[in-house]
């Protein structure tokens, strides 16, 4: 389990939160981000929110959100292919951005697409005052 300081911010207000990852990234240690595991999924965390999953080999991405996020996606699906083996042209911020604007989710695997599921985008971690 690892943890980091997530300094986010809302409108004008800005607050510091806590988040819990059961890893960072091996290439960026110190960025904003980390990765959950569940039993068949692995989400993605930038700063407090859960952008991206991949369950069963299927990407589904929430948004894109901002400028560094987009770097971190990048860099997520970069170690993702590199420990499974997903297809080179699939695993990309590009095909996470596309999943996002057309609803859909992509196999890593095969490039087989499928309608999203509905969803909501979710923050976690613990307030830091």
């Amino acid at each position: 389990m690892s943890t980091y300081v997530a300094h986010c911010q809302s409108g004008y207000y800005g607050y510091d939160r806590a988040v819990f990852v059961h890893k960072r990234l091996n290439s960026h240690p110190y960025a904003q981000c980390g990765i959950i595991r569940h039993d068949n999924c692995i989400q993605f965390v930038s700063y407090e929110t859960i952008v991206c999953e991949i369950e069963n080999d299927w990407l589904h991405c929430y948004g894109t959100f901002s400028a560094t996020t987009a770097k971190q996606i990048g860099w997520f699906l970069r170690e993702m292919k590199q420990k499974y083996n997903y297809r080179v042209d699939l695993a990309t911020y590009q095909t996470a951005k596309r999943c996002y604007l057309k609803g859909i989710e992509v196999n890593l695997y095969n490039g087989d697409e499928r309608k999203a599921s509905d969803g909501m985008i979710q923050t976690i971690g613990v307030r830091c005052d």
